[in-house]
C-alpha cells in the first residue's frame, strides 16, 4: 500500500452552520463557508464529471489526458457549459479561483494550465486515482448532473458524462 501526504485543503460548510465551523477551526482545520451548499455541490459536480469523463475518454492516465490539449478544452469548455445551465437556474456563482480558472481567462491559458496540473504528479493523485477507483460513483454523479444540465443546454458536457457511463459499464463486464 502506498501512502501519500496530501495538505489539507478547507473544508466546506454552509455558512448556516457557524458552530460547527467553529469546532472544525478550534481543531485546527481550514474552514471555507459557503452561503449555498447546494449550488456549491452541484457546480463541484459539474467539474469533477467533466474531468472524470475526460479522463475515461483517455484510459484514466491523467498524464496522457495532459498531452491531449484537444480534450482538455473539451473539459473546460463542458464545464463553462454546465456552469452556464446552472447561472440560467440563477445558481451562485462557482468558487472564485476555479471560476477564473475556468471562465475568466482566455481558453488557451485554462488548457495549460489544466495540461500542467494533469501532467504532474498531482494528476493523477487528485483526479484519476479516485476515477479509477469509483466507476459506480461517477456513474451516480453523472446522474445527478443530468437533472440539472440537460444534453441541449451542455452537448458538451453531455458527451463527457456518456464517457463516464461507459466506463462505469466496462468495470462492471470486468
Amino acid at each position: 500500500m502506498r501512502y501519500v501526504e496530501i495538505p489539507q485543503q478547507p473544508t466546506s460548510l454552509e455558512s448556516t452552520a457557524p458552530e460547527i465551523a467553529w469546532l472544525f477551526r478550534q481543531a485546527g482545520f481550514r474552514v471555507d463557508e459557503v452561503e449555498n451548499m447546494d449550488s456549491w455541490l452541484r457546480r463541484h459536480a459539474v467539474f469533477i464529471t467533466a474531468i472524470v469523463g475526460s479522463l475515461y475518454r483517455d484510459g484514466c492516465d491523467a498524464a496522457r489526458l495532459a498531452r491531449n490539449r484537444e480534450q482538455v478544452r473539451r473539459f473546460i469548455l463542458a464545464v463553462r457549459e454546465g456552469w452556464a445551465a446552472l447561472d440560467a437556474r440563477e445558481e451562485p456563482a462557482a468558487p472564485l479561483a476555479l471560476r477564473a480558472i475556468i471562465c475568466w481567462i482566455p481558453l488557451r491559458f485554462s488548457v495549460t494550465y489544466w495540461c500542467t496540473l494533469l501532467a504532474s504528479s498531482r494528476g493523477d493523485l487528485y483526479f484519476a486515482d479516485h476515477a479509477r477507483h469509483a466507476p459506480a460513483e461517477m456513474a451516480a454523479l453523472a446522474t445527478d448532473v443530468r437533472t440539472f444540465a440537460n444534453e441541449s443546454e451542455a452537448p458538451g458536457l453531455s458527451h463527457l458524462l456518456s464517457a463516464i457511463y461507459q466506463w462505469q459499464t466496462k468495470a462492471v463486464m470486468q
